[in-house]
C-alpha cells in the first residue's frame, strides 16, 4: 500500500502544475506581473491590494515595487488593471520577458 500510495503522489505533483495551467487558460484566466513605482511603505502596498481587490483579481501578491495576480480575462482587463494602480497613485506598467 505504502509503493502504491508514493507513485500516486508523484504522478500527481508532476503532472498537476500543467494540468492546473491548462485548466485556468480554457477558463479565461490570466497572469499579471506589474512593476509599480513610488511604493515607500506598507500603507502603499495595502492601497494597491485594495485597488486591484476592487477589480476581482486572485491569487494577489503585493510588495513594494511589484505585484502580481490572477484575473479573469472576461472581467476585466490588463490595461484596466494597470489603471486601478495608477489611479491609486502609483505609476505602473507590466513586467514582460524573464522575470
Amino acid at each position: 500500500m505504502t509503493s502504491s500510495s508514493s507513485s500516486f503522489s508523484s504522478h500527481r505533483d508532476s503532472s498537476r502544475g500543467q494540468n492546473f495551467i491548462g485548466a485556468a487558460r480554457y477558463l479565461g484566466m490570466a497572469k499579471l506581473k506589474l512593476k509599480i513605482e513610488g511604493m515607500a511603505c506598507e500603507k502603499c502596498v495595502a492601497k494597491v491590494e485594495e485597488a486591484l481587490k476592487n477589480k476581482g483579481v486572485s491569487d494577489l501578491s503585493v510588495k513594494i515595487g511589484s505585484a502580481s495576480c490572477t484575473y479573469d480575462e472576461s472581467s476585466v482587463s490588463e490595461e484596466q488593471l494597470v489603471e486601478a494602480v495608477v489611479d491609486a497613485g502609483f505609476p505602473a506598467k507590466v513586467k514582460k520577458g524573464l522575470f
